[in-house]
C-alpha cells in the first residue's frame, strides 16, 4: 500500500517550523499489511549444530489485530519464534524476509517500525535492506527484544552501515530481519518515514503483559513399574534401540546376569538400564575385581572396562514441544540418580589381544558413596577365533582436526585420536587437508594440523591406504 500525504497545509508547515505544539507525521510510503504471503522464513537457513537444516519449521506467522495488544496500532504481524538451540549454537538463527517492500522515497530518511513484546526475550540481530536484483545492502544495528510491550524503533539511513559499492537508498525494495532467541513479537507499521516529521510514540510498558513461554516435554514413555519392583531396577534392551528418561522394562527385560562375546582384541560393548524409585547420590559403576575363568586359570584386568553413561539432548519438535533423545556416552565418575527416572549405562570391555579362549566371570558393582545398592554378574566369553584383516572394504569417519577444542589441536592429541579409531576397528581416515606446495598430508591452513609421517605410522599398522 502506497500513501502520500502532501502538500501541507501551509499553517500546519509553519506550526512545525516554529516549534509549535502542532505537528503531523508524514508517511511516504506504507507497506504495513494484511496478507502474509509476502512474508516468510527460509527453512535452508535454521539449522542445528551440525549445519543441516530442521524439517520442521520452529516458528509461526499470523496477522493480529487484538487491541489489547496492538492498542492503536493499524495491525501488524505476530511472529512466534523460538531457538532454544541459539544460546548454544550461534549459529542458529532465522531470517525472517518481507518481500515486495515498495521503494523508499527520496524524501525519506528511515525505517520506522513498532514493535510489541508478548513474551521471551531475544533479538532480532540486525536488519538487511537489500536491493532483490544485485544483493547490495544497507544494515541496521541489533534490536533487543527484551522490554515489555511498545517499542517504535527507528532506524535511520546515515546510521546505517553500507557496502563498499553503496547502492542509492531508493533502490531498496526488499527487507530481512535475523532473528535470535526463543520470543513472540508483533512487528506493526513497518513505514519509510522523513525523520524531520515523525511523530516518536512513547513505549508503553502496560500494554501487554510478559509470560513464561510454555513448553511441553513429549518424550514417550511411561516409567510406571510393578508394585513389586525394589528401589533399584536393572534390566537390558538392545543397545541399537534407543530409550530414554521414560523407559520402563518390558516383560523378559529384568536383569539377572550382563553376557557377551567376543573374539582377541575386539571391543564389546553392552548396555543396561537403572531405575530408582527414589534419589540416588554419587553413583559409581565398576568391576569387583579382574574378570577369571573358574579355577583361576586366567583373567582379564578389571582396567579393561570401561564405563559411560548415555547421556540426553532436547529434540525441538516445533517452537513449544521438544523430547529427549539418547546422544552422548559421557565418561562421569559418578552420577546422581533421579527418583522416577532411568538412567542408561554403556560398559565397554576391551579384550586383551594374548586372552586365552574360554568363559570369563566377574561382577559389576552399584554403589552410592560407597555404599552398594545392586550388583550384575558380568560373563565374558572369549572365542577361539581370530578376526580376519579386512582387504575389500574400508570403515572410516569423517574427522576433522579443526573442529576440535582448542586444547586438542595438538599433534600429541590428535595422534591419541587416531590410536583410538584404529583400535575400534576403523581402517582408514578421511583426511581434510589443503597443500599450500608443501609435501602432501600437510597444511599450513589455520585452525587445521599438519599431518605428519611421525603421526600417520601409529594408525597405519593393520590399515589401508586412505
Amino acid at each position: 500500500m502506497h500513501r502520500q500525504y502532501f502538500p501541507l497545509p501551509v499553517c500546519l508547515l509553519a506550526c512545525l517550523l516554529t516549534g509549535s505544539a502542532w505537528a503531523i507525521e508524514i508517511v511516504i510510503d506504507e507497506f504495513t499489511s494484511p496478507e502474509l504471503p509476502n512474508w516468510g522464513m527460509n527453512a535452508r537457513v535454521w539449522r542445528d549444530g551440525k549445519g543441516q537444516p530442521i524439517e520442521e519449521k520452529p516458528f509461526s506467522l499470523t496477522h493480529t489485530s487484538e487491541p489489547n495488544i496492538l492498542a492503536g496500532a493499524r495491525g501488524g504481524l505476530r511472529v512466534e519464534f523460538a531457538s532454544a538451540k541459539a544460546k548454544k549454537t550461534p549459529n542458529c538463527y532465522g531470517l525472517l524476509r518481507r518481500v515486495k517492500v515498495p521503494h523508499p522515497a527520496p524524501e525519506t530518511d528511515c525505517l520506522v517500525l513498532d514493535l510489541i513484546v508478548e513474551a521471551g526475550g531475544g533479538q532480532i540481530r540486525s536488519v538487511d535492506l537489500f536491493n532483490a536484483s544485485n544483493w547490495k545492502k544497507f544494515t541496521g544495528g541489533e534490536i533487543p527484544l527484551d522490554f515489555e510491550g511498545f517499542r517504535q524503533v527507528v532506524l535511520k539511513r546515515d546510521d546505517m552501515t553500507t557496502p563498499k559499492n553503496q547502492m542509492k537508498w531508493e533502490e531498496v525494495n526488499y527487507i530481512q530481519l535475523v532473528v535470535f532467541g526463543d520470543v513472540i513479537f508483533t512487528i506493526s507499521s513497518m513505514r519509510w518515514a522523513d525523520s524531520r516529521t515523525l511523530l516518536h510514540r512513547p513505549d508503553d510498558p502496560q500494554r501487554v503483559t510478559r509470560a513464561k513461554l510454555p513448553v511441553q516435554d513429549v518424550t514417550p514413555g511411561a516409567t510406571a513399574l510393578t508394585a513389586e519392583a525394589g528401589d533399584v531396577v536393572l534390566f537390558a534392551r538392545n543397545p541399537l534401540e534407543r530409550c530414554s528418561y521414560k523407559t520402563a522394562p518390558r516383560d523378559g527385560e529384568m536383569l539377572k546376569q550382563l553376557a557377551i562375546f567376543a573374539t582377541p582384541g575386539e571391543y564389546e560393548p553392552a548396555t543396561f538400564s537403572v531405575h530408582t524409585k527414589n534419589s540416588v547420590p554419587d553413583v559409581t559403576v565398576t568391576l569387583a575385581g579382574d574378570l577369571e575363568k573358574k579355577g583361576g586359570q586366567a583373567s582379564i584386568p578389571s582396567t579393561a572396562l570401561e564405563v559411560r553413561v548415555i547421556t540426553p539432548m532436547s529434540l525441538w519438535l516445533d517452537t513449544r514441544h521438544m523430547r529427549q533423545v539418547e546422544y552422548l556416552l559421557t565418561k562421569q565418575d559418578t552420577i546422581d540418580l533421579e527418583p522416577g527416572r532411568t538412567t542408561r549405562f554403556w560398559v565397554t570391555l576391551h579384550i586383551p589381544a594374548a586372552a586365552s579362549p574360554g568363559t570369563y566371570h566377574g561382577m559389576l558393582l552399584l554403589r552410592s558413596a560407597g555404599r552398594e545398592i545392586a550388583k550384575l554378574p558380568y560373563q565374558v566369553e572369549v572365542l577361539p577365533i581370530q578376526l580376519a584383516a579386512l582387504d575389500d572394504i574400508t570403515y572410516f569417519m569423517y574427522f576433522r582436526s579443526s573442529k576440535l577444542p582448542a586444547w586438542g589441536q595438538t599433534k600429541e592429541y590428535f595422534t591419541k585420536c587416531l590410536i583410538d579409531m584404529r583400535e575400534h576397528g576403523i581402517n582408514s581416515i578421511s583426511a581434510y587437508v589443503y597443500p599450500d606446495g608443501s609435501p602432501p598430508m600437510e597444511t599450513a591452513r589455520p585452525g587445521t594440523l599438519r599431518v605428519h609421517a611421525e603421526i600417520t605410522s601409529h594408525f597405519r599398522q593393520g590399515c589401508r591406504a586412505p
